[in-house]
């Protein structure tokens, strides 16, 4: 219902507050979609080429544990060796973030 959407907005800006915020602060990882499923070719596992658009550099995560560090358009490449879910998460120095999930069969 249109109403129950509008309530559940965030209020607008402050006049006082409208100077410091930052609209293009967020961040987006780019190469897969949440969801995803990626499939081996023969004995060959998938490479992904992963990136973090947004403010600055970013740290990379597959499965709660550090796997690297890129530079601002600096694009990460991961191999998925087995099969199975995993996790994938981005954060730049501000602590902004992003997750996705994608399945290797």
């Amino acid at each position: 219902e249109p109403s129950a959407r509008r309530k559940a907005l965030p209020p607008p800006w402050s006049a006082e507050c409208a100077s410091h915020a930052r609209h293009e602060a967020a961040v987006k990882i780019t190469g897969a979609n949440d969801g995803e499923i990626l499939h081996r070719a023969g004995d060959s596992a998938p490479l992904v080429r992963l990136e973090l658009r947004g403010d600055g550099g970013a740290n990379w995560m597959i499965n709660g544990r550090l796997v690297a560090r890129t530079a601002a358009g600096e694009r990460y490449d991961h191999r998925f060796e087995a099969p199975g879910r995993y996790e994938i998460t981005a954060f730049n120095d501000a602590g902004r973030y992003d997750r996705i999930s994608v399945s290797v069969r």
